[in-house]
């Protein structure tokens, strides 16, 4: 993770930790000095949630996710949300069609976030994303 670590923490793979680790961040965040949080937040939202319902971490009792929150620079913040990753998915940015309730998550990331990504690291999937604070 680049820059320096805010603060992390982990939680069950639940929907009902999303906004548990909601008020971590923000707290995190705030304590932090950053302002103009709300892009961080809502991505992080969609991030954690997609970690729920689409990896180990939220198809397997037990299983949890882990967010880092990190401030490479003094104007921008670093999330990560490590999950248990899955054999039969993986991050990609799909194409809505408009119709379907769910599937805008990565959308939503790739137009907010300053830059993204994801990589797999000693059997965890990491997804990131980074925003300007200003």
């Amino acid at each position: 993770m680049n820059g320096s670590l805010l603060g992390q923490a982990e939680l069950p793979g639940v929907t009902a930790s999303v906004p548990i680790m909601r008020r971590f961040v923000h707290g995190v965040l705030l304590s932090a000095g950053c302002t103009h949080i709300d892009d961080a937040l809502l991505l992080l939202t969609e991030v954690f949630t997609n970690a729920i319902k689409h990896t180990d971490s939220g198809r397997i009792e037990g299983g949890s996710v882990r967010v880092k929150v990190a401030r490479p620079t003094d104007a921008a913040v670093r999330v990560s949300v490590v999950d248990a990753g899955s054999p039969h998915t993986k991050p990609e940015l799909r194409t809505s069609d408009g119709e379907s309730p769910s599937g805008r998550g990565l959308q939503l990331v790739d137009r907010l976030a300053s830059s993204w990504g994801y990589y797999e690291d000693w059997g965890s999937q990491v997804v990131w994303f980074q925003v300007e604070l200003l």
